[in-house]
C-alpha cells in the first residue's frame, strides 16, 4: 500500500507542480462565472462539488497537465444552444 503512495509522490516529483491558488481558479472560471464538471475533475474535485472545496484545494499541489486541463477552453465553455424565437400569438 504504502509502495503504490510512494511511487505515485515521485511521479508527482518528476513532472513539473504549481501550487494551486485562490487566483488561478477565479481565472479559469467559465463567461457565466462558474466552473465545469471536466475541470473540476482535473484538480480531483468531484461532481457536484462539496461545500468548502475551494478552501481544501488552496494551497495543494497540481501538475502542469492538470492546470492545463483546468484552464483549458474546451474544458471551460460549452457551445450556446440558439434558442428559437418565441411564437407570437395573432
Amino acid at each position: 500500500m504504502f509502495e503504490e503512495f510512494d511511487r505515485n509522490e515521485s511521479k508527482m516529483e518528476q513532472e513539473e507542480t504549481v501550487v494551486l491558488t485562490k487566483e488561478l481558479i477565479k481565472a479559469a472560471r467559465t463567461t457565466n462565472g462558474g466552473l465545469t464538471k471536466k475541470q473540476l475533475a482535473a484538480i480531483g474535485v468531484p461532481w457536484p462539488p462539496p461545500k468548502g472545496w475551494q478552501e481544501s484545494k488552496i494551497g495543494t499541489m497540481i501538475t502542469e497537465e492538470q492546470l492545463k486541463r483546468f484552464q483549458t477552453i474546451e474544458y471551460a465553455t460549452k457551445k450556446k444552444r440558439k434558442r428559437k424565437p418565441h411564437s407570437t400569438l395573432p
